[in-house]
């Protein structure tokens, strides 16, 4: 120093000193970090660049400093790196690929240390990319570009072995998947303060995860399933097929979790749907042995269940998802409930028919809210179903006049002895009551056996009597019980 004036840094002495630095810092990485960095070296690294950056022109070294920062990385990565990884094949390679990253996620932090004056003061002035992204964006353009070829290869085999029942090692995997992510959306892997990250990394800020890779991975899926599923579809019963389909999407769920991105969940599965469900439903359902009708006939409820629970993931369309099968429910439950009809007919005495339509509905409605989850697509074609077959006579009388007859029965004294609460058996005949065609029949009917009910003192009780009438007025309105109602009053 000459009185009160400062030395000049000359900007090849001063990048000297830095290199020192960079060198020092790069050899700690190649052995694995088994000494730290001198604090000293970075307190006097830190007080050169600070230097460098606040000389008065012609001698202020910002711009020049900022360049010779990038190009630092290229030699390095090029130097180092890249030949490291290109060296090995299979997972040696991949072990060294992410291994780089790590490493050199490491040595931005640590030159970021050392040149924050430029990234807090410079970059802010000439709007640059700041210190950290370029430090990414060497790592992508010198070493990613030039591998990511055989890395993407490298990660979807191993996901392929892994698919067909070998063991892979889902760390490295998990490691490697990272790099992909952390390219593409650098941000969050440096701590910052608010306004120190100006700018933006460019064409490295695309999501470069879902370009290179999960593209790839989406359509190797793909093809992977329409194999297997091909194969399967051919020999299995549509049980076993159902138990292969529902294992495989856990297994995609399961390897999402482990080491993909999250983003890529909903992506996944939709391909392994599309080949495991959707272009097999058509056959799966139609096995004749095996298939939905079959599994309606045996009382197959866990299958069932299962079949309800894969096809809901499907939109649904006249040939997909639930719509296909909730249409052969509907054919079952009418199959079921005629020849009921047709049995009925042959007999000469009826009044057991309103209990066996009773006990009929509990056994759909029990399949419609348990292995269908009370699915609303499936409580319409119940509806539908049983429109069907209880409006059809059963000789010469009509289901409403039967139905009016049990409950007759039921509530008059000396009348069918009935198992169970007769407010629920009153809730059942209201639902069968519901899908009549004409309900003023079943009106008329009732109407004349309560006046007879009534007039002979048998009505069992009064409450019930009434029970019932409210129940039959929620389901049609205050008009249809007026007459019932005014008889009890």
């Amino acid at each position: 120093m000459t009185g009160m004036s400062v030395d000049i840094i000359q900007l090849d002495k001063g990048w000297e000193k830095m290199k020192e630095g960079i060198d020092k810092f790069t050899q700690i990485m190649e052995n694995d970090f088994d000494n730290s960095f001198p604090l000293v070296l970075h307190s006097e690294l830190y007080a050169t660049c600070y230097a460098m950056c606040t000389q008065k022109a012609p001698h202020n070294c910002a711009d020049d400093l900022y360049k010779k920062y990038g190009t630092m990385y290229e030699e390095q990565l090029q130097k180092s790196a890249l030949p490291a990884i290109k060296a090995k094949k299979g997972e040696a390679m991949l072990q060294e690929f992410a291994k780089r990253w790590k490493n050199h996620k490491l040595l931005v932090r640590q030159m970021w240390k050392l040149f924050v004056y430029l990234d807090r003061f410079y970059i802010k002035r000439v709007s640059a990319l700041p210190l950290k992204a370029v430090g990414v964006q060497k790592f992508e353009q010198v070493v990613f570009n030039a591998v990511k070829e055989e890395v993407r290869t490298g990660v979807l085999g191993l996901i392929e072995k892994e698919r067909e029942g070998e063991e892979v090692n889902r760390e490295l995997l998990k490691s490697v998947v990272k790099v992909f992510v952390e390219i593409g959306d650098w941000r969050p892997l440096f701590p910052t303060r608010t306004g120190e990250e100006i700018g933006d990394i460019g064409a490295a800020r695309f999501n470069i995860y879902n370009k290179e890779l999960e593209t790839a991975l989406l359509s190797a899926t793909s093809e992977f399933y329409a194999r297997e599923s091909a194969s399967w579809i051919g020999t299995d019963s549509c049980p076993e097929y159902m138990k292969k389909a529902e294992n495989r999407l856990q297994q995609e769920v399961d390897r999402v979790a482990a080491y993909l991105h999250s983003s890529t969940e909903e992506k996944l599965l939709k391909e392994c749907e599309t080949q495991l469900l959707a272009n097999h439903q058509t056959v799966l359902l139609d096995k004749e042995e095996t298939g939905c009708r079959a599994l309606l006939r045996e009382e197959k409820t866990d299958d069932l269940k299962r079949m309800h629970k894969l096809f809901l993931r499907l939109p649904n369309s006249t040939t997909c998802g639930l719509q296909p099968i909730s249409q052969i429910v509907r054919e079952h439950i009418v199959d079921v409930g005629m020849s009921l009809v047709r049995k009925e007919e042959a007999e000469k005495d009826h009044t057991n028919y309103a209990q066996q339509l009773i006990d009929l509905h509990d056994t759909y409605l029990a399949l419609v809210q348990g292995p269908f989850g009370n699915n609303t697509l499936f409580q319409k074609v119940l509806k539908e179903a049983f429109e069907v077959f209880v409006n059809k006579d059963i000789g010469n009388a009509t289901t409403a006049e039967l139905l009016s007859t049990f409950c007759d029965n039921i509530m008059k004294t000396g009348g069918d002895k009935i198992e169970g609460e007769i407010d629920t058996i009153l809730d059942k005949i209201v639902m069968l009551f519901s899908y009549l065609s004409d309900k003023d029949m079943f009106a008329e009917f009732y109407r004349k056996q309560l006046a007879k009910r009534l007039l002979l003192n048998r009505s069992a009780s009064d409450d019930d009597e009434r029970s019932l009438i409210t129940k039959l007025k929620y389901r049609c309105g205050a008009q249809f019980t007026s007459k019932l109602e005014g008889m009890l009053t």
